[in-house]
This record gives C-alpha cells, sequence and structure tokens, in this order.
C-alpha cells in the first residue's frame, strides 16, 4: 500500500482529481453565494416554457451546506439518474439511462445519513480518480514515458467540459470501467475484461463498442488464447447483459428497445441519426449565418471542434497507439456524431468525447513535444474554457 500510495501514478492521479474537485467545488459554492436563488428557478421555467415536467423532478439548490456542496450539481441528466434510482423506471423516457449508475445510487442512498445526491456525486468523484490513475498506467505502459503518462492524464483533467467526470453524470463511471476492461485484455484476463466491458454497457449504451478492442486484442493474442473457445466466449457477457436490460425495458415498460423515447414525437429529445459531416456542417452553418457572442461560446461550437480535434486524434493514433485502440477510437467517434437535434444539430459530442481515453494518450504525446511557453499557454486557454464552461452549466446553460 505504500508503494503504490507514493507512486507516480498514484501522485499524479491525486493532484488532477483534487485540483478538479476543488475547484468545480469552489466555482459551485461561489455561484451558490452570489447568484440570487430566484435565477435558478427563473431559469429552469424559460427552458422549459414555464411549465416544469412532472417526471423527472427538476429542483433548485437547496439551502445551506448541501445547497452549496449538493444541489448545484442537480443539471440536466442529473435528475433522471436521481428518478430512476428512487423510483424506477417509471417516467416516460428514463429507459435510454442505463441502469448500472442509478443502482449504485441507490445501494449507497440507503446508508444512515446519505442521500440519492450524495452518492451520485460520490461515485463519480471516485470513479474520476480511478479513471485519471488507470489512464496513467495505460499510457506508461503504451508509451514507456513516465511525461507523456502525466500529460494525458493533464489533457483529461484540462479539458473543457472535464467537470462532467465530478457532476451526477455517468462519464467518470464509463471512463474507468473502459480503461479498466481495455487493461484487462491486454493483460489477457479475458473474464475481468468480459464483465468490466458487461458493467460498461449497462452505464453507457456505447460500453458494446468495446468489444472491438477486446476482439481485436484477441486476435493478437499469443496462440494459447486465440485459439481457446474460452476466452471468446467471455465476448458474449455484455451482449447477453445488453439483451436482458432490453427484455427488462420491453417487459415493464412495453418498449421494443429502451432508446425509442430519443426520437420518439411524445418524447423530451426528438433526436434522429445524421451522417457525420452532416450534424458538424449544420453547427458550422449556424456559425457563419450568424456569427455572434452567444453562439461562438455555445455547443454550436463546442461541439465541431471537439469532434474535429478528436478526429484528427483517431488519424494520428493509427501511427502511435496499438491497432484494437485505434478501432475503438474510430467506432466511438462516429457513434459520437452520428446524433443530432431535431433542428439538425449535433448533440453534447463535447462530453461523449470524454470516452475516448486513447485520444488523451495522444495528446499526450504531442503535449510533450511543445516547447514550454507554447504547454503552458494551451493550459491557460484550455483552464480558461473549463471555467467557462462550468459556469454556464451551474447556472442551467446547456453545454453538453
Amino acid at each position: 500500500m505504500r508503494q503504490w500510495a507514493t507512486s507516480d501514478a498514484t501522485k499524479t492521479a491525486l493532484v488532477a482529481w483534487l485540483a478538479l474537485r476543488f475547484y468545480c467545488t469552489l466555482i459551485g459554492a461561489a455561484l451558490y453565494a452570489i447568484v440570487p436563488a430566484e435565477h435558478y428557478s427563473t431559469a429552469l421555467h424559460a427552458l422549459f416554457g414555464k411549465m416544469l415536467p412532472a417526471c423527472p423532478q427538476y429542483i433548485a439548490p437547496g439551502s445551506g451546506v448541501n445547497g452549496a456542496l449538493a444541489g448545484m450539481w442537480v443539471r440536466w441528466d442529473t435528475p433522471w439518474y436521481l428518478e430512476i434510482a428512487s423510483h424506477g423506471y417509471s417516467c416516460y423516457g428514463s429507459s435510454v439511462f442505463m441502469p448500472l449508475y442509478p443502482l449504485l445510487i441507490r445501494m449507497l442512498g440507503i446508508l444512515p445519513g446519505s442521500s440519492d445526491l450524495g452518492a451520485a456525486l460520490l461515485i463519480s468523484s471516485i470513479a474520476s480518480f480511478a479513471a485519471f490513475y488507470l489512464l496513467y498506467l495505460l499510457a506508461k505502459e503504451l508509451t514507456g514515458s513516465i511525461p507523456i503518462a502525466r500529460a494525458s492524464v493533464a489533457a483529461l483533467a484540462l479539458f473543457p467540459v472535464s467537470f462532467f467526470l465530478m457532476a451526477g453524470y455517468t462519464e467518470a463511471l464509463f471512463l474507468a470501467l473502459a480503461i479498466a476492461a481495455y487493461l484487462a485484455a491486454r493483460r489477457r484476463s479475458w473474464i475481468i475484461a468480459g464483465i468490466l466491458v458487461a458493467l460498461a454497457t449497462l452505464t453507457r449504451l456505447q460500453g458494446i463498442v468495446l468489444l472491438v478492442p477486446m476482439s481485436l486484442e484477441l486476435l493478437l493474442a499469443p496462440r494459447s488464447d486465440s485459439r481457446r473457445w474460452q476466452p471468446w466466449l467471455t465476448l458474449l457477457i455484455a451482449p447477453l447483459a445488453l439483451t436482458a436490460y432490453i427484455t427488462f425495458i420491453r417487459d415493464t415498460q412495453g418498449l421494443s428497445f429502451p432508446w425509442e423515447p430519443l426520437s420518439a414525437a411524445s418524447g423530451p429529445w426528438h433526436l434522429h441519426y445524421a451522417w457525420p459531416w452532416q450534424g458538424i456542417g449544420n453547427d458550422l452553418g449556424a456559425l457563419l449565418a450568424q456569427p455572434d457572442l452567444g453562439l461562438l461560446i455555445s455547443f454550436k461550437l463546442l461541439d465541431p471542434l471537439t469532434a474535429l480535434l478528436f478526429a484528427l486524434c483517431t488519424v494520428a493514433a493509427f501511427r502511435r497507439l496499438p491497432l484494437p485502440l485505434s478501432a475503438f477510437l474510430v467506432t466511438m467517434w462516429l457513434s459520437s456524431v452520428i446524433k443530432v437535434n431535431s433542428d439538425g444539430y449535433t448533440t453534447s459530442i463535447s462530453r461523449y468525447m470524454l470516452a475516448l481515453f486513447p485520444a488523451f494518450i495522444v495528446l499526450g504525446t504531442l503535449i510533450t513535444r511543445w516547447p514550454r511557453l507554447v504547454r503552458l499557454g494551451a493550459a491557460v486557454g484550455a483552464f480558461f474554457l473549463l471555467s467557462m464552461y462550468l459556469f454556464i452549466f451551474l447556472v442551467w446553460g446547456w453545454v453538453a
């Protein structure tokens, strides 16, 4: 334990985690103290056309310390997870949210002195530390470089929407499970890898994409592994878990698939699928047609820019990372950019990019080659964007 605690991986992960956790908490508490409570109610009613949905419950921050430290984080998807944790899949549309995160919230929320919201934030905090730590291990294992491993963790921590790792969202839990699953596959622990892929899939549907690098790792494994049927059988664990969830929703909700509400006319999202370039093109077209400050700091610029950045990282990955990770980047990137809203704009791309953990290793390899002054400028710029988008998110603005 002493060796683990004093290792560079633990120290780097802990510094990144503490810095991000402290800063997010500081900004949340400061906004709670400065912004009048009426603003949040007004913002909520403005967002939902002066009529808040009955399910899930969108609530304004509570009072006192709980409001400053926890209530400030009840934003957008978080009420859905809290609703599922408390009442199961009773709201129409809740089926699109996979069950593992709300199940963990429910398990921790029943402990004496705890709450569902506190449990949600605690899970994200623990998982985010695990994600930083595992990303360091993977980057060092792939590159053999401590500076690249540190830079990879820094790139993730300073990503403009990295605050989602600390919010009541699935990003941190999914990222930790995804990296752990790939590390297990690299170490030929196929059963553990299969279970972790299943858990990642039950956290977010995109977890099923982890079967791509896992399959390629198995194909590239020594013949003693690739010619045995048992490792291949572990690839079925995640599809079986997903099938069980689909069956459960079909039996309890009467939906053919849990994701029907995403595109349904009666659902709250009205999403559909398009070619990758269509949504990105529509975002950029909106900026060119009406280049005002509001659009420049909105998701219409953030989403296409992050999509293009990670597309470049994906291309670079084929030269710098193993084939399984490069293939994972391609499939994850495509699955993140093909979903658009009713107006044809992309949605949540910047947040989805947090799951593309190999891209942060690619960024780490690039960052270490930059001059020190350039690295400092990039860090300052990323910190400014992180602060801006965190502020927008906490005052009920849409970020991702």
